[in-house]
């Protein structure tokens, strides 16, 4: 008898190819896409598809695409409009509006970016109230020590401190 060996024939892996998008497909991306439903859910009933359907739908790569496609046309459209209010604000009555406006057309149209507001600048802080205040004046030892005597002159120097920041202790 002959040795027969057993090979394992892989088949090809099935692909598919571009997901058709349906007539429900494409009012629910539309819907989605121009912002009329805000939810998945609120296209999906609009439109009269459920929503895993959709769920599957927006993992094929051509059903990607037509929503992306659909996302520019909305944009290209209001962007127009966009345009036509900002020349409008520019004229505005309003000097900051008017500023502002002025600033992004520069900005978009002609590319001159305005200085970042992070330069550097001044804080002051006046209405800081006093914590803890060291004394760094060279004390006089007293007759226990040199360390007692600066531990009285700190107490000293603090009471001195709080009493000066209490109206009512320093009267």
């Amino acid at each position: 008898m002959a040795n027969r060996e057993i090979v394992k024939v892989e088949k090809p892996a099935k692909t598919r190819g571009p997901y058709r998008v349906s007539a429900r497909l494409a009012r629910c991306l539309e819907l989605l896409a121009s912002g009329t439903c805000r939810t998945q859910l609120e296209a999906c009933a609009e439109a009269g598809m459920t929503p895993r359907a959709l769920q599957l739908a927006m993992k094929r790569e051509s059903v990607r695409a037509h929503l992306q496609a659909s996302i520019r046309q909305s944009l290209g459209l209001s962007a127009q409009r966009a345009a036509r209010r900002m020349h409008e604000l520019i004229d505005s009555a309003n000097q900051m509006t008017a500023f502002r406006a002025s600033s992004f057309a520069l900005s978009a149209g002609a590319g001159v970016v305005a200085p970042s507001s992070s330069s550097p600048g001044i804080s002051v802080n006046v209405s800081t109230a006093v914590g803890y205040v060291i004394d760094l004046r060279p004390q006089e030892p007293g007759p226990r020590g040199r360390e007692d005597s600066i531990n009285e002159g700190a107490d000293a120097d603090i009471s001195e401190i709080s009493g000066a920041l209490d109206p009512a202790r320093s009267s």
